[in-house]
């Protein structure tokens, strides 16, 4: 233990002289030289007791198909083929020639950079993927074509990359959540079962060769390596007690345990730790500890696995505290950022529970305000609002929620999906997910602990019974003790009420009671009631402590009526290959006042310049007074909730015209848009 903490020490000094780069790649061959014997991988997951009756089997069956077919959608790219050669229909207009048309001109370059001893491994490995099947291209953005060589590993290189160009689509791909979806789906269809078995020991095994460890895009963040650990695990975990045949044979499984006492390694010696004296630590780090977690636990009764374990736990338990705020909100200053941690710190509670029997009071007071700042920010539609960057991540993701389209119709949906229908045809179905929909996430949280007495008796669900499993017994009733409705009065400035004006009227009627409250901490007030959703974001008294992916959202009203969405966010639609960032991250596309400049201004992917500041004058179940100043903009907003009416009155000692008006376009999900007009 401790040479670890010593090779720990000398990693983070690597990271302090910027060559973190330079060591992963000289640590890739160590990688490769490990063997191991005597690891064992033990079980956590009862598949007796996992509950699937409540699932959508028409969606999962196409699903499940389409992963046989090799056919992926994720990051708006519509279901698509990656194999090599593939056609793409290209990002913005923008296509790139493969590097590599077939598995055997990828596998020539491969071969000069591992190891002899490890090529022969890799090469004796894949004589256990069946003949028929077909690989996938892991290191091709199948959106735009752009292909990553196998010796890429610099992460400084993954924001400036040709246009249309994104390697987020090459690490989405290479989470490999797709694999519990088709345990699930071995689950529900036993008589495709073996199919499913077989494709998922053909991926596996194809994943695995053609990325070893340290090599290539995929091995660019342990964020990735630990994302795609859990999903291996769980799902593994799942497919070893439905394979009655031994389709995953011994020589497989010995060979995917020495991959995963890899990973850790890998993931330990490159922590995304935040070395810089007083700063904080994100979602990568956090997805660090999490995936360390999880392999410490699954590797049986190994030395280095425990210490991993002990490791991460005391991390997570650390992590937990500084990035989930009292309230339940989280440090990233973004609501699907939110559900993506929520579901790292309820995994990570799971599985300490099941091996420690217990769970700090912390966590478990966090995990269920965090489901709460879910339940509320969810409208009656099912999606929850958009606050910050929406990169559709997830740790884990099971069930699909959504709806059956036509190629057509997905099409004509969807900007980014123009030319769609001349590769895959009209006709055919489309399964469109829906990236706002955080239903998943409150069932895990609430499989664990749960904060009203009446939800003991809801309606049991595939999400909550794995979280159960993985705990190794029931959820738990944790109260929620936080009061969300503490009012402050003051009065607005009389002299500003003489400054310039904008006010803006929407009517409504509410049958019964409206639920109100704030979240002072990464501050949101909203108020809910039969047809009204009414949501202020204030950035809180802690809520922009890390700013990356923020947006120039202060002060932005989310406002549902009957059902129509009067004002509302307008997404984030891509990260990097993007004409339109500073769009959809500008005031423009929240309902701002227009002064005709940024209150902070947009100096790359995840960069600001300029400071802000919000001011809560008043906030009661009649609404919310604030103060807004910046480096560039001064002004009050103040939103009444009146028995008929809301009304929103902006002020300022400058001119300015009212916002959210004139915009085109609208993402509910990273890689998707929309267009819109003049709503």
């Amino acid at each position: 233990m401790l040479s670890d903490i010593k090779r720990l020490e000398k990693i983070l000094i690597y990271k302090a002289l910027g060559s973190n780069a330079i060591h992963k790649k000289w640590q890739c061959k160590r990688y490769n030289y490990l063997r191991t014997k005597r690891i064992q991988l033990q079980s956590f997951i009862d598949i007796d007791k996992l509950f699937f009756e409540g699932c959508e089997k028409e969606a999962l069956a196409y699903i499940a198909e389409m992963y046989l077919k090799h056919r992926f959608n994720y990051l708006g790219s519509g279901w698509v083929n990656v194999g090599y050669g593939s056609r793409v229909i290209g990002v913005e207009g923008r296509q790139y020639v493969p590097v590599y048309f077939d598995k055997e001109a990828y596998f020539t370059e491969l071969e000069k950079i591992v190891p002899e001893t490890e090529w022969r491994k890799l090469c004796e490995m894949r004589t256990y993927i069946d003949s028929g099947y077909s690989y996938i291209h892991w290191t091709r953005d199948y959106k735009s074509g752009y292909t990553w060589r196998t010796a890429y590993i610099d992460e400084k290189e993954s924001t400036s990359l040709p246009p249309g160009a994104d390697v987020k689509t090459v690490w989405e791909l290479g989470r490999m959540e797709f694999v519990l979806q088709l345990a699930l789906a071995a689950l529900v269809f036993p008589k495709e079962k073996e199919r499913y078995i077989r494709e998922f020991k053909n991926m596996l095994l194809d994943f695995m060769c053609s990325n070893p460890i340290g090599v290539g895009p995929n091995w660019v963040l342990p964020m990735e390596a630990a994302i795609r650990s859990v999903n291996f695990l769980l799902a593994y975990d799942i497919i070893r007690q439905l394979d009655r045949n031994l389709i995953i044979k011994k020589e497989i499984s010995d060979f995917f345990t020495e991959q995963i006492y890899k990973y850790g390694k890998f993931i330990f010696d490159n922590l995304e730790k935040n070395i810089i004296p007083g700063g904080s630590n994100g979602n990568h780090y956090y997805s660090n500890i999490i995936g360390l977690l999880y392999i410490g636990a699954y590797l049986k009764e190994y030395k280095e696995a425990k210490m991993w374990f002990r490791f991460a736990k005391k991390e997570l338990e650390k992590e937990s505290i500084e990035q989930f705020f009292e309230d339940g909100g989280n440090v990233e200053a973004s609501t699907a950022y939110h559900r993506f941690m929520t579901e790292m710190l309820v995994f990570g509670a799971a599985m300490i529970k099941r091996k420690l029997g217990a769970v700090p009071e912390g966590i478990k007071i966090r995990i269920v305000r965090a489901a709460y700042f879910l339940e509320t920010i969810t409208g009656q539609d099912g999606n929850i609002i958009q606050i910050g960057d929406n990169d559709s991540g997830r740790l884990v993701n099971p069930v699909m929620y959504g709806s059956m389209l036509s190629n057509q119709r997905a099409e004509e949906a969807y900007e980014n999906l123009r030319g769609y229908c001349a590769v895959y045809g009209k006709e055919a179905s489309f399964f469109d997910e829906n990236n706002l929909c955080a239903f998943s996430t409150i069932c895990f949280a609430k499989g664990l602990y749960f904060d009203t007495d009446g939800e003991k008796t809801e309606k049991r669900t595939f999400e909550g019974s794995l979280i159960e499993a993985i705990a190794g017994n029931k959820g738990e009733f944790v109260p929620r003790g936080y009061n969300y409705k503490i009012e402050q009065l003051k009065n607005l400035p009389g002299e500003i009420k003489d400054a310039y004006k904008k006010e803006k009227k929407f009517a409504y009627f509410i049958k019964g009671k409206k639920e109100w409250g704030y979240f002072p901490d990464f501050g949101l007030f909203f108020v809910k009631g039969n047809g009204l959703e009414c949501y202020v974001y204030t950035g809180g008294r802690k809520g922009r402590k890390r700013q990356g992916h923020s947006h120039n959202d202060l002060l932005h009203c989310e406002l549902n009526i009957g059902g129509e969405n009067k004002l509302y966010d307008k997404g984030t639609y891509l990260y990097i290959s993007n004409p339109y960032m500073e769009y959809f991250r500008g005031y423009r596309a929240h309902s701002v006042p227009d002064f005709g400049k940024e209150p902070r201004k947009i100096l790359h992917v995840w960069a600001y310049e300029g400071a802000e500041q919000v001011n809560l004058i008043e906030v009661s179940q009649k609404g919310i007074c604030l103060h807004y100043v910046s480096d560039y903009i001064e002004y009050w907003r103040h939103i009444e909730l009146g028995k008929t009416e809301i009304r929103i009155c902006d002020y300022s000692k400058e001119p300015f015209l009212e916002g959210h008006k004139n915009y085109s376009f609208y993402s509910s999900g990273y890689g998707k848009l929309q267009v819109i007009s003049g709503k």
